[in-house]
């Protein structure tokens, strides 16, 4: 069921993460690791991924936690909830803060983060990510607001 306002369905898995909001800014990231910071080095191209990862990643990590319940559901007889709530959102951008924070201030965090990375990529026959322990990358933090705003605002679009 779609409304003149909102293009999607009402009940589709991982809404709040289609929205312009997560899907600009995890854009943005790419053009700016990929590209704008390999042309154009500078204390800008270096803050810009940040602030676009604090507006993604809470409505990654909460779409992401509702597609694994909803694979979860499979094995239930009393299906877990796989929609977006606020409690998900708030956790979500207390972890996204935690992450971020932790490896921008410990090298340890950031060597685990790093090695994560490596495994991950499938495209590299030999990854060799790296990520700089930045302090001054938290004001990033400044954006995380606006990411729970969108999330909250998926959240009223739901239940409408």
């Amino acid at each position: 069921m779609t409304n003149s306002k909102n293009l999607l369905p009402k009940n589709l898995l991982a809404k709040e993460f289609i929205r312009p909001l997560p899907l600009t800014a995890m854009l943005i990231m790419a053009l700016n690791d990929h590209w704008w910071r390999v042309m154009w080095p500078n204390v800008w191209t270096g803050k810009i991924s940040d602030f676009a990862v604090v507006l993604f990643f809470p409505t990654l990590l909460t779409s992401s936690w509702n597609i694994l319940l909803l694979i979860g559901n499979m094995a239930r007889k009393v299906p877990w909830d796989t929609n977006l709530t606020l409690k998900k959102l708030n956790v979500a951008c207390f972890i996204t803060i935690i992450s971020l924070g932790g490896i921008n201030l410990s090298p340890t965090l950031r060597d685990l983060y790093v090695s994560f990375l490596d495994t991950i990529d499938f495209f590299s026959p030999s990854p060799n990510h790296y990520y700089t322990v930045d302090p001054t990358d938290l004001i990033a933090f400044l954006f995380i607001p606006f990411a729970w705003l969108d999330g909250k605002r998926a959240l009223e679009e739901t239940r409408k």
